[in-house]
This record gives C-alpha cells, sequence and structure tokens, in this order.
C-alpha cells in the first residue's frame, strides 16, 4: 500500500495507506476478484474511475492517526465507505500518543460522551464505521478522520455518481466542468505570487476561471510580464517590484488583448 495521497497533506498525525484499485495510479490486479465484482455490480462508478473523477480503493489508517478537516472540489459524486476492519471503541480505549506532531488527546470537536475514538465527522456530525456496512456522504462538505484507538481501520471507498446528474448530457457537463476547474487551479499552483493590487478579472482570466473579454476564449494561454508604470509600459524585474518599486501584471492573451492589475 502506498501513502494516501489524493487529499493532499492532510495527516496530522500518524499514517493513512492506501491501494487504488480503479482511478488514478490503479492496479486491478492487487484485488482481481473484488475489481471483477466491482466492474459487474458497479460500472457507473469504475466508469467515472475512468474517467478521471472518482476512485475506488483500499483504504488503512494506522492507530493513532488524525487525518485533518478538508473536502472535495467537486459535488457531482458522493462517497460510501465499507467497513472492513473496524476497531471496536472498547479496545483499549484512546490511545493518547499521537506521534510525530505532539498531539496527545483527541480533537476538541469529538463528542467526548459517545465513544468517539475512531470515526469520521461531515459538517457538524460525527458516525462511525460498521463491519460489512456502508456508510455514505457528500466529500464536497468539510470532513475529517480519527483513528485513537490502538488498532488500524480498514474500508473499501468507493466514490460514485451523484444521484441528481442521472442524464448522460448531465455527466458529461459536469466531467467538462470539474476537468476545467481541476485545469485552472493547477495553472494557477504554478504561478508565481501575484500583485495585492492584481484584480479579480486579471486574476481569473489568467487562471482560465475566464473567458478573455476580446475573444471569449478560455484557457488560450497568457503572457505574464510586469511594469513599472502600466501606461508608459516600462518594464521592471521581479526583484524590483519585491524591492517596493511600485509595479503592476500585464498579461497578454494570444489574441493580442492586454489586461493590467490596478
Amino acid at each position: 500500500m502506498q501513502s494516501g495521497h489524493h487529499d493532499g497533506d492532510v495527516v496530522v498525525c500518524g499514517k493513512w495507506r492506501e491501494q487504488v484499485l480503479f482511478g488514478r495510479g490503479g492496479d486491478s490486479s492487487r484485488a482481481p476478484r473484488t475489481c471483477a465484482l466491482l466492474e459487474s455490480v458497479l460500472p457507473d462508478a469504475v466508469e467515472l474511475c475512468h474517467e478521471g473523477a472518482g476512485e475506488i480503493i483500499f483504504s488503512l489508517l494506522d492507530s493513532r492517526t488524525h487525518i485533518a478537516p478538508h473536502c472535495a472540489p467537486s459535488n457531482l459524486r458522493l462517497t460510501a465507505h465499507l467497513g472492513l476492519i473496524i476497531p471496536s471503541q472498547s479496545q483499549g480505549g484512546v490511545d493518547e500518543e499521537c506521534a510525530g506532531a505532539g498531539e496527545t488527546t483527541l480533537p476538541e470537536r469529538v463528542p467526548r460522551n459517545r465513544g468517539m475514538e475512531c470515526g469520521i465527522r461531515v459538517g457538524s456530525e460525527w458516525r462511525k464505521w460498521e463491519e460489512g456496512k456502508v456508510l455514505i456522504f457528500d466529500d464536497s462538505f468539510e470532513h475529517e478522520v480519527i483513528n485513537f484507538t490502538p488498532h488500524y481501520r480498514a474500508i473499501l471507498l468507493i466514490r460514485f455518481w451523484h444521484p441528481d446528474i442521472a442524464a448522460e448530457s448531465s455527466r458529461q457537463a459536469a466531467l467538462k466542468q470539474s476537468h476545467d476547474d481541476r485545469e485552472a487551479s493547477f495553472r494557477l499552483r504554478k504561478f508565481p505570487p501575484l500583485p495585492q493590487s492584481c484584480s479579480d478579472a486579471l486574476c481569473e482570466c489568467i487562471s482560465g476561471a475566464r473567458p478573455c473579454p476580446e475573444c471569449q476564449q478560455t484557457g488560450t494561454g497568457w503572457t505574464l510580464s510586469f511594469a513599472a508604470h502600466a501606461a508608459e509600459g516600462s518594464d521592471v524585474t521581479t526583484s524590483d517590484y519585491e524591492g517596493g518599486t511600485t509595479a503592476a501584471l500585464q498579461a497578454t492573451c494570444v489574441c493580442g488583448a492586454v489586461l493590467r492589475s490596478k
């Protein structure tokens, strides 16, 4: 199993491992009978994985592990957790040594009167897993996971189409929107820090969230430069900008349109 990575760096302490069956980096040969059953019973969920918007994984949460609050970027899907190995809340109680992060007690959000040493919070509601039973939730809501018992927790995680998106045309539109959002987020992460004066319109255009006001194309490619005085167009270097020189960010679309920060 590999360390969990699909939700980014969210492990507060402990260890989260996973084996992807379908989805990015998936290897169905690791569990051929399970994968054959999934393809037969849940073909839509498997297809969602092939479209790049879903995943089916074995998820293993080691003892003394806390996954920080986080959320998915889209609600086109729902998430199901099938409990495989769930530590009993009475198996040793809370393990007070959450190594690596100095976290020695349950987070304050955890209800102390419900034996919630191993569970998941979605929104404001805490739930426990049960072996052989399925827990379904919308992971676009903030959620976090804890296992503060001395034993590991194992589930089969399946992401599947949101039931409100049933028509094929709606699904294709949702996939396109999800793909565009991911591309815009990826491009935005690649940009250097922008001036505080950078307008929302400029930021959204160069990230692909808004079309060019001239050619109406999205994500066509922008060339970025700094100008000491946008009106004269005199260039300055990034070091000049960081040193306090008043600078404007200028973006030029492939169509020739020019946008400047204020």
